[in-house]
C-alpha cells in the first residue's frame, strides 16, 4: 500500500488489529457518498493508538483513491499561534492534500508549501486557483475572517467539486487553548465553538480527536447532535497477542508463547503498554520469563527512568494545573485503588473525611474527570478509577509516599505482588496471535540459526530458513484473472535463495480436510507460476489427522503445529 502521509508509529508494519474499528469508519467514510454519514469524535486517552488509527485510515482512503471521498488530515499542535498564522497554515495543508489526490502526488500531502507555490500546481484547476486567491486577499484585507475561509474550505471545495472529502483534526480540543487573536498571546477564543455550523456538513463531515476525553466531550456537548461521541477502546484479545509478536518480530525481542499471553494480560490489552514492555530501555530486559515481564514493568513506571512513567507524569502534571489540588491527589489514588468500582460521591467524602462541602467535592470530581484522572460513573452522583493498574503504579510511586506514607520500595513491592497474580486470563489467550506468532517464531527460528527441518514436518529437500524481507500478508498470482491471498509470504532476500508461502489455520479444532485439499491445490496451481522456487507450508493451531498427513506428504506439502514450530527453543 502506498503511505501518502508520513505515519507517527514510524514502521508502518508496527499496526496491528483495529479491525473493527477500521470497518466502522470506511463504511463511514462511504456513507458520505450519499450524504448519510455525520461527523464524529474519537475519543480516548493519549497513548491509546488513535492517532495511528486515523492516519492509516488517510492513507487507506488516498491508497484506495476513489475520485469521490477525498481525505484531508490536520494536527492541532500544542503550541501557541495566532489565528491568521494558522488559518494559512490550515488552509495550505488542505489545499496540498487535495492537490496530492488528484495530482496522485504522495509528496505534495507532508510538505508545507505557501500559497503561490500551490496556486502552479493548482493552474490546471481554477476553481481551485480562484479560491487561493480569494484566501490570499483576505489574508490581506481581514486577516480574522481568513479563519472562516479556511474552516469551511473543504466543504467549499466538495461542493463545487460535487465530491465528498473526510476531514480529519487530530487533538482537536488545543485549538481552544494554543489560538489566539493578538500578538501578546492573551485574547483567547472558543475556536472550536466555531465549528458549531461546520460540523454539520453532510459533503465534509468531520472525524475529531482528544487525548482529553472529559474535555473534548465538554467541547462536542456544546455543539448538540453535531458529532456522534466514539470511544476507543483496548484491543481485542487476539489483537493484543498479535500486537505482541508483531513488535517482538520487528525488535528482534525474544518472547514464548507464554510470556507473550502474559504481556497482553499484563498491559490490558492496550497497544502503547505493550510496545513499551518490549520497547523499553531497560538494560538486560528478558521477556522469555514472567519475572523479565515484571521487571520491565517496574522500570516502565518508575519516573525519570521508564517513557511509560514519564508520559504519564506529564499527564498528570498538566492536569493539575488546570484543577485545585486541594484533596484531588488523594481523590485520584482512592479511585485508583478501587478499580473500576462506582463510589457515590457521599462514600468518597465519608471514605477520605473530607472536610469540604458537598458542592465543593462535586466542583472538584468534576474537574479531576474533565482532566481525565478519574472517570464518571452510572450517574453524575457516582465516579470511579480508570480501571488502569499501570496508571495507578505511576500515580502512587509518585505521590504514595506522600499520601500513604509508603516508602518506595513496599510500594514496588506491592505493585509486583498484583502484576504476578495477573495470570488469571493467560490460558484465554492460547491460540491466538494467529499468523503474527507464526511470522514471529519464524524469524525466531532463523535468529537462533535453526533449520527449516527443524519446525517443520516432511521438510522437502532443497528448501530453507534463509535471511528474508519482511514476513506480511500478500497475494500470489496464476495471472491477471487468478490470484489467492495468503496469510505469509517469506520472500528471499537472496536471488538464490527459497520463497515460502504459509497457511496460517488458527482454528479451536483440527483443520478440516477441506481446508487441506484447497492448500493442496494452491501449490499444484501455482508453484509453477512462482518466480522463485518456493515451498508451501501448512500451519494448524489443533495438528492435523493422519489422513491429512498422508496426503500432504503425498504431495508435497510441507506442515506445522504449534510444538514443532518452536522445537527450535529446545535445540
Amino acid at each position: 500500500m502506498e503511505y501518502a502521509l508520513t505515519e507517527e508509529i514510524g514502521n508502518t508494519d508496527f499496526f496491528v488489529g483495529r479491525q473493527e474499528e477500521m470497518a466502522s469508519l470506511l463504511k463511514w467514510a462511504e456513507g458520505t457518498k450519499k450524504m448519510m454519514s455525520k461527523s464524529r469524535a474519537l475519543l480516548a486517552r493519549r497513548k491509546k493508538g488513535k492517532t495511528a488509527l486515523v492516519q492509516r485510515f488517510y492513507n487507506i482512503l488516498f491508497h484506495n483513491n476513489d475520485p469521490m471521498v477525498v481525505p484531508f488530515y490536520f494536527r492541532v499542535e500544542e503550541e501557541k499561534q495566532k489565528i491568521d498564522q494558522f488559518a494559512t497554515l490550515f488552509y495550505s495543508a488542505f489545499i496540498a492534500q487535495f492537490l496530492a489526490f488528484k495530482l496522485r502526488d504522495p509528496e505534495l500531502v507532508n510538505q508545507t508549501l505557501s500559497l503561490s507555490r500551490l496556486k502552479k500546481y493548482a493552474e490546471a484547476d481554477q476553481d481551485i486557483v480562484s479560491d487561493i486567491e480569494n484566501m490570499e486577499d483576505f489574508i490581506r484585507m481581514d486577516p480574522r475572517f481568513a479563519w472562516k475561509l479556511a474552516r469551511d474550505a473543504p466543504h467549499r471545495i466538495a461542493s463545487v467539486k460535487k465530491i465528498r472529502i473526510i476531514q480529519i483534526i487530530d487533538e482537536f480540543q488545543y485549538m481552544n487553548r494554543y489560538l489566539f487573536h493578538d500578538d501578546d498571546f492573551k485574547n483567547r477564543s472558543d475556536f472550536c465553538h466555531s465549528y458549531m455550523g461546520t460540523a454539520e456538513s453532510k459533503v465534509a463531515p468531520l472525524l475529531v480527536t482528544g487525548s482529553y476525553i472529559g474535555w473534548l466531550i465538554s467541547i462536542i456537548g456544546y455543539m448538540t447532535s453535531r458529532f456522534d461521541p466514539i470511544s476507543l477502546e483496548g484491543l481485542t484479545d487476539a489483537e493484543a497477542l498479535a500486537t505482541v509478536y508483531n513488535y517482538a518480530a520487528l525488535t528482534d525481542t525474544p518472547v514464548t508463547d507464554e510470556t507473550a499471553s502474559y504481556i497482553a494480560e499484563v498491559a490490558q490489552n492496550d497497544p502503547f503498554y505493550i510496545s513499551q514492555i518490549i520497547r523499553t530501555l531497560k538494560k538486560d530486559l528478558d521477556l522469555t520469563t514472567k519475572e523479565g515481564v515484571r521487571a520491565s514493568l517496574q522500570f516502565e513506571t518508575t519516573l525519570g527512568k521508564g517513557f511509560t512513567a514519564n508520559m504519564w507524569w506529564d499527564y498528570i502534571h498538566d492536569a493539575f494545573g488546570r484543577v485545585n489540588k486541594k484533596n484531588a491527589k488523594r481523590i485520584v489514588l482512592y479511585l485508583a485503588k478501587r478499580g473500576e468500582e462506582e463510589l457515590s460521591r457521599r462514600q468518597i467524602k465519608e471514605d477520605l473525611k473530607l472536610d469540604i462541602s458537598d458542592d465543593d467535592l462535586e466542583i472538584r470530581l468534576y474537574q479531576l474527570y474533565m482532566a481525565d484522572l478519574i472517570a464518571r460513573g452510572s450517574s453524575a452522583f457516582h465516579y470511579k478509577g480508570l480501571g488502569d493498574h499501570i496508571f495507578e503504579a505511576v500515580f502512587r510511586k509518585i505521590y504514595g509516599p506522600e499520601i500513604d506514607l509508603l516508602d518506595p520500595e513496599t510500594i514496588a513491592e506491592e505493585f509486583e505482588r498484583k502484576m504476578s497474580e495477573m495470570d488469571r486470563r493467560a490460558n484465554s489467550y492460547k491460540g491466538l496471535g494467529g499468523e503474527y506468532k507464526v511470522m514471529f517464531h519464524i524469524l525466531q527460528a532463523l535468529s537462533h540459526q535453526a533449520d527449516l527441518a527443524d519446525i517443520v514436518f516432511n521438510h522437502q529437500e532443497g528448501y530453507a530458513l534463509n535471511p528474508f524481507a519482511p514476513l506480511k500478508k500478500s497475494r500470489i498470482y496464476k495471472d491477471q484473472e487468478n490470484s489467492r491471498e495468503i496469510d505469509i509470504l517469506a520472500v528471499s532476500e537472496a536471488e538464490d535463495g527459497t520463497d515460502l508461502v504459509i497457511e496460517v489455520k488458527n482454528w479451536k479444532e483440527k483443520v478440516s480436510m477441506k481446508a487441506v485439499n484447497r492448500f493442496v491445490e494452491l501449490k499444484e496451481d501455482y508453484a509453477g507460476e512462482l518466480k522463485k522456487k518456493t515451498g508451501f507450508i501448512l500451519y494448524s493451531e489443533k495438528g492435523f489427522t493422519t489422513s491429512q498427513e498422508e496426503l500432504m506428504k503425498d504431495r508435497g506439502i510441507m506442515y506445522t503445529t504449534p510444538e514443532r514450530l518452536t522445537a527450535y527453543l529446545k535445540k
